[in-house]
């Protein structure tokens, strides 16, 4: 249980980065919530599989949603406990 509550937390400090269009590259964005970048990426997936549009600009060096996204805390439990 402990490391679904890791995930969650994880992912909605990803998701406070995005919104703030504060990630940096790939690499500052994993190291910023200590994950590897392959699990960035997987994260940003799981993301993009609930409707979100991340899109990373190059020239301001950070991630953003390319349209409103919220994340819903019941989706990321039901998510988590499934295994996903």
């Amino acid at each position: 249980m402990e490391n679904h509550i890791k995930a969650i937390c994880c992912m909605l400090n990803m998701h406070d980065l995005i919104k703030q269009e504060a990630t940096g590259t790939p690499d500052e964005f994993a190291k910023k919530i200590q994950i590897s970048r392959r699990q960035l990426y997987y994260m940003i997936q799981t993301f993009k599989d609930y409707g979100a549009s991340i899109r990373y600009d190059r020239s301001r060096r950070t991630f953003y949603y390319e349209d409103h996204f919220e994340v819903n805390i019941n989706k990321l439990l039901l998510l988590r406990s499934n295994g996903k």
